[in-house]
């Protein structure tokens, strides 16, 4: 099995495309669900593969007396991040840490669900967390995506979900455990807030999950999970405004840890 950012979500040109995509179909409701959580303008804030920037950009804004440590893998699309109060680091969540009681709010976006020992990383974000820090964990619900009456649809997602699967271990049912596993973990006061989208043929949602599944393509064909065909016809279908599918959910779940430990 591969590592997340090796043989898929690799940081191209393509990705970067990809990347832009997805901040403009889901930053708002990321903003929204961050929104819940009360943020205070002196916090420090950890938000984990960070992509190309846009979450930890609008953490800095919120945050003008605190910092932003804006993290991933490969840190070359986090470039633009030019404010006073971000640093960036590259890090690997799975083998690296940060000193215990560090940040106030951590922050994570279509990330935990493509990694291995996801409890145990559960355990260690607790542990950098500042007692009453708040962890904010975001990822999809795949549930939906088989309530949509079109073939087409459902094989170019389905093939994408199994792929990611098996090349690294993507776990698309993670987030509906997750609200259960941060109470056993020690998390308080979790709470749940989930969007809805409909993808629609040429919208910015459509056209990121046109960009997602194309990534996919060659590692399910090479499975047997799709055809070329198949991907032909799902990335025309991401094109016509006259479909309507059911997206995947976005599930945005936080919790605390407790101020006395």
């Amino acid at each position: 099995m591969g590592k997340y950012g090796d043989r898929l979500f690799v940081s191209t040109e393509a990705e970067r495309q990809r990347l832009a995509s997805l901040e403009l179909a889901y930053d708002q409701g990321s903003f929204d669900t961050l929104s819940q959580v009360a943020i205070k303008t002196h916090w420090h804030c950890l938000e984990l593969g960070a992509g190309a920037g846009s979450v930890a950009r609008w953490l800095a804004a919120q945050v003008p007396d605190g910092m932003v440590t804006a993290t991933d893998i490969d840190t070359r699309f986090l470039g633009d991040l030019q404010a006073e109060n971000v640093r960036v680091r590259r890090h690997d969540l799975v083998t690296e840490e940060f000193p215990e009681a560090t940040f106030d709010l951590i922050h994570a976006r279509l990330l935990l669900s493509h990694l291995p020992e996801r409890a145990n990383i559960l355990r260690k974000l607790f542990r950098w967390l500042k007692p009453g820090g708040v962890l904010v964990v975001e990822g999809m619900c795949w549930y939906p995506v088989n309530a949509t009456e079109n073939d087409v649809y459902r094989t170019g997602m389905n093939a994408y979900d199994k792929a990611t699967a098996t090349l690294v271990g993507t776990d698309s049912s993670f987030m509906q455990r997750l609200p259960a596993l941060l109470g056993e973990l020690g998390y308080v006061d979790v709470g749940v807030d989930l969007h809805g989208h409909v993808v629609q043929g040429g919208t910015p949602v459509a056209d990121m999950w046109r960009r997602t599944v194309a990534m996919s393509r060659e590692r399910a064909i090479e499975a047997g999970l799709a055809t070329h065909a198949d991907f032909d016809a799902f990335e025309e279908l991401m094109h016509d405004p006259t479909f309507f599918g059911h997206g995947p959910v976005m599930a945005g779940t936080w919790g605390y840890r407790p101020e006395q430990v």
